[in-house]
């Protein structure tokens, strides 16, 4: 009877082992959600889509949904506006005779930090209104608003905006070295 309860257990302690050793199937990596920095929806009224070429914005405004909303009669109207929280500053805009016309637009946490970022604006008549952005860059931040100028090195020139090795030289190891002649 011990022989018998010893070899079971052998064979159970066999199995556990084989089991535990077997390796899972895993998928290594992860998933991408992209986060459009004005997720949401509006808070009021009927979505469409925005056509910038019929009714095009300022170049330094950026279109921060694909949806405007259409009011029948004047509200408070909020988006949810998270890029508020890295230095876009959220407009919103009222479409009037083909142009997009500024609102009083406020942008903060809503009830608290510990709410929402929204941008608000009071709607002041029905119509059609979309939310827009540009980003501020604070003057403790260094922000490129050109791209720096080119220097070439030696034996080097500009030619559309890249540098080239000069006629006589080939470029070779990282730098522009004379031809050899033979």
């Amino acid at each position: 009877m011990k022989k018998t309860i010893s070899v079971v257990a052998r064979l159970v302690l066999l199995f556990a082992l084989v089991f535990v050793s077997i390796p899972n199937n895993v998928q290594a990596g992860y998933s991408v959600t992209k986060q459009s920095i004005a997720a949401g929806e509006w808070n009021t009224g009927t979505t469409v889509k925005v056509d910038l070429t019929s009714a095009p914005a300022p170049e330094w405004l950026q279109l921060m949904t694909t949806d405007a909303v259409v009011l029948e009669e004047p509200t408070k109207i909020c988006h949810e506006f998270g890029g508020g929280k890295f230095h876009w500053v959220g407009e919103i805009r009222q479409l009037k005779d083909g142009r997009w016309i500024k609102l009083e637009t406020t942008n903060g946490w809503v009830p608290d930090e510990e709410g929402t970022y929204l941008s608000c604006a009071q709607a002041p008549s029905a119509g059609t209104y979309a939310l827009f952005a540009y980003y501020y860059c604070p003057p403790d931040l260094f922000c490129a608003t050109e791209a720096p100028e080119q220097v070439c090195g030696i034996n080097e020139e500009l030619v559309g905006g890249f540098c080239v090795c000069k006629s006589g030289y080939t470029y070779k190891d990282g730098v522009c070295s004379p031809k050899k002649l033979f």
